[in-house]
């Protein structure tokens, strides 16, 4: 069997299965081919084996009527995150005024630690990652506004080093668990930090280079051919990620 280390390939082995056994049945209907009871029982016996064994490991989708509710899943788990940041980083600035700041850095050093936390348990407990996804992306908008509001507390001089920093963040968590969506998000934020750092470097003030398009060509080009360079990169079907952004 081939070697299946996700759910992107094991989904593709299931379809594969699917398509063999539409085609099995052409050919016998067409009495091009003709396999023996025995021949028959053995490969049914092992399909249906391997399609439970993948079910069971990575959730994979069987019928077009699974398919759509795993679509529809992931596009509910995109708005639910999106919502679930907006609605905690306009409560921060609602309530952050009122607390004391003993209590502010608390919060900001905790939450995302937190969250981590919550992403771990959910992770090792659940096949299809949507409740650990979201938790991933909590995370993230923790982390963002630890950074930024940390630096207005103690009034540090704005940088592109953050971009950096909620860059490898995102894509630490999206490659360690397998999150295509803060993968997406992670090397977005590289790109601003690479295309604001060139310039910085050429004399310009940092914030006007995320407007300036020619900055992304270099950082685009390399995270593009990144996955082909280095082959860990390409793993887990991320290599699409890398081009698309």
């Amino acid at each position: 069997m081939d070697k299946i280390v996700d759910k992107k390939i094991a989904q593709q082995r299931v379809d594969r299965i699917q398509a063999f056994q539409d085609e099995l049945k052409s050919l016998e209907n067409d009495n091009a081919l003709h396999l023996t009871p025995e021949q028959k029982g053995k490969t049914s016996l092992y399909h249906s084996d391997l399609l439970q064994k993948l079910n069971n490991e990575f959730d994979t989708d069987v019928t077009e009527t699974e398919k759509k509710i795993s679509v529809g899943m992931r596009i509910l788990t995109f708005m639910g995150g999106t919502g679930l940041c907006a609605s905690v980083f306009f409560f921060f600035y609602q309530i952050w005024g009122h607390i004391p700041i003993v209590a502010q850095i608390s919060l900001l050093i905790g939450s995302p630690i937190l969250s981590l936390l919550v992403m771990e348990y959910f992770s090792k407990r659940e096949r299809t990652f949507y409740y650990a996804t979201l938790a991933g992306l909590f995370a993230f908008i923790c982390f963002f506004l630890n950074l930024r509001v940390l630096g207005s507390i103690y009034n540090i001089t704005p940088s592109p080093n953050a971009f950096l920093a909620w860059g490898l963040f995102a894509v630490l968590i999206a490659y360690s668990k397998n999150m295509r969506l803060l993968l997406a998000i992670g090397l977005v934020c590289v790109l601003g930090f690479i295309s604001a750092r060139f310039w910085a470097w050429s004399g310009g003030y940092w914030l006007y280079g995320l407007k300036r398009p020619e900055n992304y060509l270099l950082a685009g080009a390399i995270m593009a051919m990144a996955p082909d360079l280095i082959n860990k990169l390409g793993e887990n079907g991320f290599a699409w990620i890398h081009r698309l952004v």
